[in-house]
């Protein structure tokens, strides 16, 4: 039911600047340093969709539960949270993280194959969190480990941030009076408010990612995230 309601209305065809720079990065990943593997949260196989869409040879495998070996040469794609292929057999092996009684089973589980997998990736490599809030109590208690284990290294991951917009700001004060409050002011006083307001909360974020080694990439729109990558990646070789 699930699978079902996924793809319902999803074009794994449809063209996204994001998926595919992430695709150009994933070329070659047993010969290139580039990229070590992927970690996704999502169930559904659009990546491994438009990587077997390219007129490229890129060995991938989806690891989704214990003993799922690769090959020296295959790019792992790992689904942390389970794995729903819109177009193959599901059997017991497609075990999805969805709903409360699920997150609290793995959470509890310091030891299970997926959280092993995110305290090695996150204590040995350089990681850019793309579409993550870092909210998620899990992955926060992993990045935490991972930073004690590799002793507080200067070694950082990034994560991308959306700058919050003045209306956004607005929308998130507790009570009317407030925003009537700021609407009071003069247009000066009111734009120099509100700016002081966006980097009080831009400086927290920063410092929240930052305790768990994550620094933030700031961006004013989504659509300036494929640009970047391709400039870490050109930058890369």
């Amino acid at each position: 039911m699930v699978r079902s309601v996924l793809y319902s209305e999803v074009d794994k065809d449809q063209e996204s600047k994001l998926l595919n720079e992430i695709v150009r990065i994933c070329v070659a990943p047993g010969k290139s340093p580039n990229l070590d593997s992927i970690i996704t949260y999502n169930f559904d196989d659009i990546l491994e969709h438009k990587l077997d869409k390219t007129n490229m040879e890129i060995p991938y495998k989806s690891i989704f539960g214990i003993g799922m070996d690769i090959k020296n040469d295959e790019l792992p794609i790992y689904h942390v949270h389970g794995f729903l292929p819109e177009n193959k057999k599901l059997d017991k092996s497609n075990i999805i993280t969805f709903g409360e009684s699920n997150y609290h089973e793995q959470y509890s589980d310091i030891y299970s194959w997926n959280n092993i997998v995110q305290i090695n990736k996150f204590r040995e490599n350089t990681c850019i969190f793309i579409g993550s809030s870092l909210t998620d109590p899990n992955i926060r208690r992993l990045l935490d480990i991972a930073l004690k284990q590799k002793g507080n290294s200067k070694e950082h991951h990034y994560i991308f941030k959306k700058k919050i917009k003045p209306e956004y700001l607005l929308e998130q004060l507790d009570t009317q009076s407030s925003v009537d409050d700021i609407n009071s002011l003069n247009n000066k006083d009111k734009n120099n408010l509100i700016e002081l307001l966006i980097n009080i909360h831009a400086r927290f974020e920063e410092n929240d990612s930052a305790s768990f080694g994550v620094k933030t990439i700031w961006v004013n729109d989504w659509q300036e995230i494929p640009d970047i990558l391709k400039k870490i990646r050109e930058s890369a070789v």
